[in-house]
């Protein structure tokens, strides 16, 4: 596919006219994009299509999360034409966000009506664990290292058209015990810049959220600012 025509045809699918990849022209890693669960971000950096006008790599926390999960899983890096366990670590982040966010109740402010300074996340436990199994992955039959996840109650009628493409669907082992494990998902959850704080100020009962900070904190500074929350939450 010529330069000039995948750039057309991409910015056609990213206004949400999908013609050319239900027909078979052409397939989202053609077009250097993938979907996230949650909608069209670019290939490489993961940054939604609607935020960014290219694929510009990764740079800052989302670098961070990748040499994170390489630490972890150093007898898995992705090799050509080899099967995988899982996806590369630069997405495990945005893939896991997504689909906890899908179970969980999101506050922008207080019960009295006050606004928060970001937005909080309340996260029932039962549906955490159970989350990871309304998602599926689903992987190029050539070329492994280009793969998506699809909800199937969200993404039946894509599911489909991957399937019939001969995408190979497979269950997401790893992120699924990120997810379900306490202590792991704890970690992922600050790695996300997120805080647990206990108030009964959000709902009006005593609940534990999840509250985001903002990317450009440091760690020493998210240490400070998790006691600043206590108070001012």
């Amino acid at each position: 596919m010529q330069l000039i025509e995948s750039q057309a045809i991409r910015e056609v699918v990213i206004s949400s006219n999908w013609a050319a990849i239900n027909n078979g022209t052409c397939t989202l890693t053609d077009l250097g994009l993938r979907h996230n669960g949650n909608g069209l971000v670019w290939f490489n950096s993961g940054i939604s299509v609607h935020e960014a006008d290219s694929d510009i790599g990764l740079t800052g926390q989302d670098k961070q999360s990748y040499d994170y999960h390489s630490g972890l899983c150093t007898a898995n890096g992705l090799k050509s034409n080899d099967y995988y366990e899982f996806v590369q670590p630069k997405d495990i982040d945005s893939y896991t966000l997504n689909i906890i966010c899908k179970v969980s109740q999101q506050f922008t402010e207080r019960k009295e009506g006050s606004p928060l300074a970001t937005c909080a996340l309340l996260i029932d436990q039962q549906a955490r664990k159970k989350a990871i199994d309304n998602w599926t992955l689903y992987r190029h039959p050539e070329h492994g290292d280009k793969y998506t996840i699809l909800n199937k109650y969200y993404y039946r009628a894509l599911m489909k058209i991957y399937h019939a493409k001969g995408w190979q669907a497979e269950p997401l082992g790893y992120i699924g015990s990120l997810i379900r494990n306490d202590a792991e998902f704890s970690q992922l959850l600050k790695l996300l810049v997120y805080i647990k704080v206990r108030t009964r100020k959000i709902t009006g009962k005593l609940n534990d959220f999840w509250i985001y900070r903002f990317k450009d904190k440091t760690l020493k500074e998210a240490s400070t600012q998790k006691k600043v929350l206590k108070i001012i939450i």
